[in-house]
């Protein structure tokens, strides 16, 4: 691509686009490398096959089992028997237009989990009215490559779990 008519100023836009070029490349790359099976943003790392593990949050309720308390619960599964996988699971209240971890958070840590079997984690706070929601993400190991989910999972927003 030649401007104007200055060879000196021509070769400098010429060696900017081809550095532009590369970094587009190696960004491209990059995202590729992500966007590879087994690394999408809810998977535990994929080493001797393709494991994909899935995370989800439940919307936080009144628990049946310890009335007075919200519960909220975070669950994940892996379609391969992987070397281990923890799942961590927070209550989250809005606060001035702003979401805070309240209560006592959850965690599920499995050895040698089964392969399409769901592991369960569940955090709670005492009932008091506000909104609400479940925040999960999970971690696991596979083949000796440790990996975590990139973004937490969230449920709905629930008013006033306990009524």
């Amino acid at each position: 691509m030649r401007f104007g008519s200055s060879s000196a100023a021509n070769e400098l836009i010429e060696g900017d686009v081809m550095n532009i070029r590369k970094v587009a490349i190696a960004a491209c790359l990059v995202a590729a490398a992500l966007a590879a099976p087994g690394l999408s943003p809810t998977v535990a790392g994929a080493a001797p096959g393709n494991a994909a593990c899935h995370v989800e949050s439940n919307n936080p309720h009144h628990s049946k089992g310890s009335p007075g308390w919200i519960v909220g619960k975070g669950r994940m599964s892996c379609t391969a028997a992987i070397d281990s996988l923890e799942v961590f699971v927070q209550l989250e209240r809005k606060i001035d237009g702003k979401w805070v971890m309240v209560g006592e958070p959850g965690r599920n840590s499995q050895p040698a989990p089964k392969a399409n079997e769901k592991y369960t984690a569940q955090g709670q706070f005492q009932c008091e009215k506000g909104e609400y929601r479940t925040a999960a993400k999970g971690s696991g190991v596979y083949g000796g490559r440790p990996s975590g989910s990139m973004a937490w999972q969230y449920s709905g927003t629930v008013t006033n779990p306990c009524g």
